[in-house]
């Protein structure tokens, strides 16, 4: 949560920055969010899905978070138009609310596809160990004949 919260921070500064520096506030909104996708994704790789890293490689973790907050910026834009152009509420602060209600949406996708846990990549359900083939031989699948056909 402080990592996504810190991402707002940063997403909410940029934005605000580039928005006094009139820069049209949904490019501002893009650079700000791909600001924000970059600061996370390193947090969440360093500190908070750590244990999770070794399901996929580095590269695949992060275009699969690019893409997905990219899309999820695509799917605010309307929104953010609709409060900035219809409503007159003030740029950083439409940004804001729309950051606030993707936020359940966002953590669930990088916690549960991103950073799936282990034994899900391989398959399994989580925290579910790998069972063992049976070292018993009474215990063992046959694979050959019992009996022979004539």
């Amino acid at each position: 949560m402080l990592v996504g919260a810190s991402g707002v921070v940063v997403n909410l500064g940029v934005m605000a920055g580039l928005v006094a520096a009139d820069l049209h506030y949904l490019a501002a909104g893009l650079v700000a969010t791909e600001v924000s996708i970059a600061w996370n994704w390193l947090l969440y790789e360093r500190f908070v899905f750590r244990d999770r890293r070794d399901a996929s490689r580095w590269w695949h973790r992060a275009i699969k978070n690019l893409a997905y907050n990219n899309a999820e910026f695509a799917a605010r834009v309307p929104f953010l138009v609709l409060a900035v152009s219809g409503l007159g509420v003030p740029e950083t602060v439409a940004q804001l609310i729309t950051l606030v209600l993707a936020f359940g949406l966002r953590f669930v996708f990088v916690s549960r596809v991103v950073y799936r846990p282990v034994d899900e990549a391989l398959g399994g359900p989580p925290d579910t160990a790998v069972a063992e083939p049976p070292t018993d031989p009474a215990t063992a699948v046959r694979c050959t004949p019992t009996s022979t056909a004539p």
